[in-house]
């Protein structure tokens, strides 16, 4: 038992530095046939609550990589931090960004998902959620992860104020590849899709969200980056 307020110790769930892991549903289904789903009531899900950090990740000299996948998250400040690592995977899971028993200060901030300096990632189907007291939270938290055709897919972000947030350079030169946001359903935001910057001019994501091919000059087909909003007070 740790006195949250006044304890300096960060609480972790998780820290790991170059080392590659999967936190994974289990299943309660004996014999289950080779290649067929865990039934969804029977899965037995890793479980994250409380923390300040609920897991953290960096791997800058490392070639393996982590999976989070259909985890529960609830009640904490910050709960997936992934640094300088690539290829990872956080699909299908469920995540609650709130106080997790800390007096808070003004200057404290929450987040579901923050990716700092990496590429490769998978961002799929996750349920970010906030009952975070302070004013300022972010669901998805994307930084400087170059110039690779990253993307953000399907995940619902409800109740930030900041949805999906990318700052840094997320792009390529021409800014024909990089970062997208595709089909993922923002609701109750304050702001849902947000490109910070800096006094360079170099920040920001891919120009073309969603599909943009040529098929002949000067004939394109184009395709919707297939986002949703819902009562958002601002979508992008």
């Amino acid at each position: 038992t740790t006195d949250k307020d006044n304890s300096t110790a960060p609480m972790r769930g998780i820290y790991s530095i170059n080392a590659g892991y999967k936190v994974e549903a289990g299943c309660d289904y004996p014999f289950l046939p080779v290649g067929q789903p865990c039934p969804s009531e029977d899965l037995l899900k890793s479980s994250f609550s409380g923390f300040n950090m609920a897991m953290e990740a960096s791997g800058a000299s490392t070639s393996y990589t982590v999976r989070v996948e259909q985890s529960e998250f609830s009640d904490n400040l910050w709960n997936i931090l992934i640094e300088e690592m690539d290829n990872v995977s956080i699909n299908r899971n469920e995540i609650e960004v709130a106080d997790a028993g800390y007096t808070l200060t003004g200057s404290n901030t929450g987040a579901g998902i923050v990716i700092y300096a990496s590429t490769g990632y998978i961002v799929e189907e996750n349920t970010l959620t906030t009952n975070f007291s302070n004013p300022v939270d972010f669901g998805i938290f994307i930084s400087n992860s170059g110039e690779d055709d990253n993307r953000v897919y399907k995940n619902s972000i409800n109740g930030y104020e900041y949805g999906n947030l990318a700052t840094g350079v997320n792009h390529n030169t021409g800014y024909s590849k990089g970062l997208q946001f595709l089909c993922n359903n923002f609701e109750e935001n304050g702001k849902a899709i947000y490109i910070g910057f800096t006094t360079q001019n170099d920040d920001g994501i891919r120009y073309n969200q969603g599909d943009f091919v040529s098929l002949y000059y000067p004939l394109y087909i184009t395709s919707s980056a297939g986002n949703t909003f819902i009562n958002n007070t601002m979508d992008i």
